[in-house]
């Protein structure tokens, strides 16, 4: 929940009735209402509603103006003051009675007087919401005694040209962003996967899948081009609801193959259709060469050598026997 003060107003001006119909009052720190039917004042006040974000669930909405003192007139509880949408387009530099925009009751907000020195607050929940939606994220209002012939009654509140910009006019909102549902399943991590191995081991690879996304999910992991034929695969088949950020693992197993064994391992969510998501790992297993073994050959040179010398000395002594 984020509540968000929109301070000054964009714009405001003073509305005067009788002599001064024709004048414009809006360059002034201080505004003011009027209750006497032969000079009433009103208020025209506008705030824009841009600043709150696009898709934002407002569930409170306050238009507030410091009540400064009063001129002359009832005191605290005071009568009531209406706060009505403004229908049409007004020009602050310009707007004077007798041009002032029309205005509709539908919506309208209401409250009481408070004593001098405090803000006047106007639940504008219903105003915000129809600013953001029809009139171009402004909202634009017309402030005035619900009863304009009451006995005479002037209340000063503070403007936008104020010098203390804390006591402007202000809108408060209140609102809440929509979770918007995310779903990723991903191949977090694996055991360590040997690079080559000879013809006949038995390797085995497990797996780790996440629940990426922001709400629970049926998630999977699979093989694709693969090029071995797996002795297991558990659980069979590797599929899990996952909350988020939540894991699951699964095993595969094969006979090292006398070729070279490559394959992907995915990752997926279930979305009335399953959706791939993730290819993070490539396992490429080479069969291992071994070394060829040397074999000691100078023993068998040195005895044959031996053998051959040995035969050369018998036939010598036979020949010296001879004669």
């Amino acid at each position: 929940m984020t509540v968000l003060t929109i301070q000054p107003s964009t714009k405001d001006a003073r509305i005067v009735k009788g002599i001064e119909a024709n004048s414009n009052f809006s360059s002034e720190a201080t505004t003011c209402l009027r209750s006497d039917p032969n000079g009433t004042q009103r208020i025209l006040l506008a705030i824009p509603a841009s600043s709150i974000p696009a898709g934002a669930v407002i569930s409170a909405a306050s238009l507030s103006i410091f009540l400064w003192f009063y001129y002359y007139g009832v005191g605290s509880p005071g009568p009531n003051i209406l706060c009505q949408r403004c229908t049409q387009a007004w020009d602050e530099a310009t707007v004077t009675w007798n041009t002032q925009p029309t205005v509709t009751a539908t919506d309208e907000a209401s409250a009481i007087l408070p004593a001098g020195g405090n803000w006047m607050s106007f639940d504008v929940l219903a105003l915000t919401r129809d600013a953001i939606l029809n009139r171009s994220n402004l909202l634009s209002v017309l402030i005035r005694f619900q009863n304009e012939t009451l006995p005479d009654s002037v209340p000063i509140f503070i403007s936008r040209e104020y010098a203390d910009p804390l006591f402007r006019p202000k809108l408060v909102v209140t609102y809440t962003l929509p979770v918007v549902e995310t779903h990723k399943a991903k191949i977090l991590s694996n055991s360590a996967i040997p690079t080559s191995a000879e013809v006949g081991d038995e390797i085995d690879i497990t797996v780790t899948i996440r629940n990426d996304g922001n709400v629970s999910d049926l998630m999977q992991a699979w093989v694709e081009e693969n090029n071995v034929t797996f002795i297991e695969v558990a659980p069979t088949p590797f599929q899990s609801t996952l909350s988020p950020g939540a894991t699951a693992q699964f095993t595969l197993r094969f006979i090292m193959p006398n070729h070279q064994v490559q394959f992907k391992l995915n990752a997926s969510h279930w979305s009335s259709v399953w959706i791939r998501d993730d290819v993070s790992v490539l396992v490429i297993v080479t069969v291992q060469q071994l070394p060829v073994e040397q074999t000691n050959i100078a023993p068998v040179l040195a005895g044959g050598f031996l053998v051959c010398l040995l035969i050369v000395a018998a036939k010598s002594d036979k020949n010296r026997v001879k004669k």
